[in-house]
């Protein structure tokens, strides 16, 4: 056991006297390497105490989730052709958007309307909403199997995505009117302005994000941020930080002023999935699937904090997730995926201290 005193390492003339005196805290006389770990704050328990609760409705695979731009309503986009808005007060849609022929693959809510969302269908179709009305808007048809959609940062534009890398952009301000189709050379996984609507951003095939002017679509900045396909990434509500989720089960998490890498997170073991910020730029979700080991295949979710890259808590499931997305007003995570134990059932939970 060490003592308080300096101790050294008697020498019998051959060797050097060893100190060991570096290895304390000369302030505390603690051995350096037992400090004590970060301490955990009040939110960050809560997270980590958080309970499921589950919600039920389609009855295939659910593709795609996220909240309204007040917090109050969820969607969600499903393989059933079923679109389905969701409240935490209920565990039963609330409402249905019916209207798509195929797969709904992904929706986006207008960040700057509560009732405005846009969905992307394998129908060759883009549906505009009025969620109040509970009627598409705008239906525009758009040539290809619709997979990814993204409305703009000031709800100006909305851009669709098919299974041919092939991007449209839809002018929200004329009537949503196709302005602008682009063929990309490699796969494009996700898209997304930035804050001022001058910059486009997208993940793709090759491990990177891209970062074209908008809307003359020439490329200003690529970042080599994965090693296998860069699947998905977020943005933060002030616009400053990016996350992005790749297949080398890697977390990177980007300052967008010069698009250094500030962190990365490593608790995934394999491809990322989905990448989400929570509201207040404390807290990051991650979520990925794996086959397991010995015919055990499980999702798993982790929320670490972005200050310190801690983990707060690690979700375990043995549902195949899809998508996650945090609430913007508080510490709600939504979930959505598909049971592929019973018929590969669509899933709808929520993750949080409601």
């Amino acid at each position: 056991r060490f003592q308080e005193q300096r101790l050294h390492c008697i020498s019998d003339g051959s060797r050097p006297a060893m100190d060991l005196t570096k290895f304390f805290e000369d302030s505390e006389k603690k051995w350096k390497y037992w400090a004590k770990p970060p301490q955990t704050s009040s939110e960050s328990k809560s997270i980590k105490d958080g309970a499921i609760k589950e919600f039920s409705g389609h009855r295939d695979k659910v593709r795609t989730v996220g909240w309204n731009c007040h917090g109050d309503k969820m969607a969600t986009g499903s393989n059933d052709k079923m679109v389905k808005l969701w409240k935490m007060s209920s565990t039963q849609a609330v409402a249905e958007l019916k209207g798509h022929t195929d797969a709904v693959w992904q929706l986006s809510w207008n960040p700057t309307h509560p009732d405005q969302l846009a969905s992307a269908a394998k129908d060759s179709t883009v549906r505009i909403w009025d969620t109040r009305l509970k009627k598409a808007a705008h239906n525009i048809e758009i040539k290809g199997l619709n997979i990814s959609c993204s409305w703009s940062s000031q709800g100006n534009y909305v851009a669709v995505g098919n299974m041919k890398d092939v991007m449209s952009v839809i002018d929200m301000r004329n009537n949503a009117k196709i302005m602008k189709n682009m063929k990309f050379r490699f796969m494009v996984h996700s898209m997304s302005w930035d804050k001022s609507e001058k910059y486009f951003i997208i993940t793709t095939g090759n491990g990177t994000v891209d970062i074209l002017s908008f809307p003359e679509m020439t490329p200003v900045h690529r970042v080599e941020a994965h090693t296998g396909h860069c699947h998905c990434m977020d943005l933060d509500r002030e616009g400053k930080l990016i996350a992005t989720g790749g297949g080398d089960a890697l977390v990177q998490l980007w300052d967008t002023s010069e698009m250094a890498c500030l962190r990365s997170f490593e608790r995934l073991d394999s491809a990322v999935r989905a990448v989400s910020i929570s509201h207040d730029s404390k807290y990051i979700a991650s979520a990925c699937y794996n086959d397991g080991f010995q015919g055990n295949p499980e999702s798993r979710i982790d929320i670490s904090e972005i200050k310190t890259g801690q983990s707060v808590h690690t979700e375990v499931s043995s549902v195949d997730i899809v998508d996650i997305d945090w609430s913007p007003v508080n510490n709600l995570l939504g979930i959505g995926g598909f049971s592929s134990s019973s018929r590969n059932k669509g899933v709808v939970s929520v993750f949080g201290a409601a």
